[in-house]
Protein backbone atom coordinates (compact mmCIF):
# COMPACT_ATOMS: atom_id res chain seq x y z
CA UNK A 1 0.00 0.00 0.00
CA UNK A 2 2.55 2.63 0.91
CA UNK A 3 5.44 0.49 -1.15
CA UNK A 4 7.26 4.09 -2.14
CA UNK A 5 6.72 5.78 0.86
CA UNK A 6 9.93 7.65 1.72
CA UNK A 7 11.59 7.04 -1.41
CA UNK A 8 13.96 9.41 -2.57
CA UNK A 9 14.25 11.64 0.65
CA UNK A 10 17.65 12.94 1.96
CA UNK A 11 19.26 12.52 5.50
CA UNK A 12 22.34 14.73 5.77
CA UNK A 13 23.66 18.13 5.27
CA UNK A 14 24.23 20.94 2.35
CA UNK A 15 27.09 23.44 3.18
CA UNK A 16 27.93 26.41 0.84
CA UNK A 17 31.35 27.11 1.06
CA UNK A 18 33.04 30.45 0.02
CA UNK A 19 36.39 28.99 -0.69
CA UNK A 20 37.30 26.39 1.64
CA UNK A 21 35.17 27.97 3.99
CA UNK A 22 31.40 27.54 5.15
CA UNK A 23 29.31 29.96 5.16
CA UNK A 24 26.06 28.36 6.02
CA UNK A 25 24.77 24.89 6.48
CA UNK A 26 20.96 23.81 5.31
CA UNK A 27 18.78 20.95 6.10
CA UNK A 28 17.43 19.48 2.74
CA UNK A 29 14.38 21.26 3.51
CA UNK A 30 16.17 24.47 3.82
CA UNK A 31 17.24 23.54 0.19
CA UNK A 32 13.88 23.81 -1.53
CA UNK A 33 12.35 25.73 1.22
CA UNK A 34 9.81 23.94 3.12
CA UNK A 35 9.69 24.02 6.54
CA UNK A 36 8.43 20.33 6.96
CA UNK A 37 7.43 17.35 4.68
CA UNK A 38 4.32 17.91 3.09
CA UNK A 39 1.07 16.03 4.39
CA UNK A 40 0.25 13.87 1.52
CA UNK A 41 -3.51 12.81 1.67
CA UNK A 42 -4.05 9.97 -0.63
CA UNK A 43 -2.28 7.40 -2.05
CA UNK A 44 -1.84 9.39 -5.54
CA UNK A 45 -0.59 12.56 -3.83
CA UNK A 46 3.64 12.56 -4.17
CA UNK A 47 6.56 14.30 -2.88
CA UNK A 48 8.01 15.26 -6.06
CA UNK A 49 11.34 16.65 -4.16
CA UNK A 50 13.22 13.75 -4.23
CA UNK A 51 16.32 11.86 -5.13
CA UNK A 52 17.36 9.08 -6.09
CA UNK A 53 20.97 9.38 -7.20
CA UNK A 54 23.73 11.71 -6.66
CA UNK A 55 23.20 12.84 -10.38
CA UNK A 56 19.22 13.97 -8.71
CA UNK A 57 21.30 16.46 -6.06
CA UNK A 58 21.10 19.49 -8.98
CA UNK A 59 17.86 19.55 -10.25
CA UNK A 60 16.70 19.15 -6.03
CA UNK A 61 18.96 22.03 -5.27
CA UNK A 62 18.79 24.28 -8.77
CA UNK A 63 16.52 27.66 -7.36
CA UNK A 64 19.27 27.73 -4.80
CA UNK A 65 22.16 27.31 -7.36
CA UNK A 66 20.67 29.57 -9.53
CA UNK A 67 20.53 32.43 -6.41
CA UNK A 68 24.59 31.68 -5.00
CA UNK A 69 27.04 34.02 -6.23
CA UNK A 70 30.15 32.55 -8.73
CA UNK A 71 32.51 32.00 -6.04
CA UNK A 72 30.18 29.92 -3.98
CA UNK A 73 30.12 26.21 -4.20
CA UNK A 74 27.27 24.13 -2.75
CA UNK A 75 28.45 20.92 -1.16
CA UNK A 76 26.14 17.45 0.75
CA UNK A 77 26.61 15.11 2.57
CA UNK A 78 24.65 12.30 3.54
CA UNK A 79 22.11 9.67 2.49
CA UNK A 80 19.33 9.53 -0.09
CA UNK A 81 16.48 6.42 0.57
CA UNK A 82 16.17 3.81 -2.05
CA UNK A 83 13.86 0.58 -2.10
CA UNK A 84 17.29 -1.22 -1.47
CA UNK A 85 18.12 1.11 1.90
CA UNK A 86 19.84 4.32 1.98
CA UNK A 87 22.47 5.34 -0.56
CA UNK A 88 25.77 7.89 0.18
CA UNK A 89 24.79 10.44 -2.33
CA UNK A 90 27.88 13.06 -1.19
CA UNK A 91 28.76 15.81 -3.91
CA UNK A 92 31.68 18.30 -3.60
CA UNK A 93 29.76 20.51 -5.80
CA UNK A 94 25.67 19.98 -6.27
CA UNK A 95 25.71 22.74 -8.42
CA UNK A 96 28.31 22.31 -10.54
CA UNK A 97 26.94 18.30 -10.72
CA UNK A 98 30.47 17.07 -10.06
CA UNK A 99 30.54 14.22 -7.47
Amino acid sequence: MYHDAGLGLLKGEFAIYRGEIVIKRLSPLQVIDLQRYPFVKGISAKFTEVVHARADLKTYAAELCSKMAADERLAYAGLASTHDGWINVDSDDVCGGTP
